[in-house]
């Protein structure tokens, strides 16, 4: 949205918990993801008992935003390839910048 010099931008963030991997191995198997990221961005975190990944992508609308993230979980999973130690958490927020 454009009003008087404001661009509204949508930031949504997602985050895959992944259990039974540590975070340096995570990091291993998603590097190409992460050495190439620009939107979504790409954080690993290490907690207790789980290594997560928080997507966070931005763009016009909760739609573009949703679509970027879907294919970043789904190429995160595919190279970390682990499935089933996956799961995800979805959080949305939204901004707006001058």
């Amino acid at each position: 949205m454009h009003e008087q010099g404001i661009i509204s931008n949508f930031i949504l963030s997602r985050v895959l918990r992944f259990y039974g991997i540590g975070e340096a191995q995570l990091e291993a198997d998603i590097e190409d993801l992460i050495d190439s990221q620009t939107n979504p961005s790409i954080a690993p975190l290490a907690g207790d008992g789980e290594v997560t990944l928080r997507l966070t992508a931005k763009s016009k609308t909760e739609k573009e935003s949703e679509k970027l993230l879907d294919e970043m979980e789904k190429e995160s999973i595919k190279e970390q390839k682990r499935e089933k130690l996956a799961f995800t958490t979805r959080r949305a927020s939204s901004t707006e910048n001058l």
